[in-house]
């Protein structure tokens, strides 16, 4: 799996992870607002009150 996004809703955070030579790097952060973008796919974006 190349990235993974971790949704916590009792924290209010969005986590996302990128596989770096078989590692997963935290690349993105979000606490309570922001727009979570995907890096692998093109477009892909949720807004994080959207979904929190």
């Amino acid at each position: 799996m190349k990235e993974y996004w971790v949704v916590d809703p009792l924290a209010k955070t969005i986590e996302i992870f990128q596989n770096e030579k078989n590692k997963y790097i935290l690349n993105s952060e979000f606490k309570e607002t922001g727009i979570a973008k995907s890096i692998l796919l093109e477009n892909f974006e949720i807004d994080f009150l959207t979904i929190i």
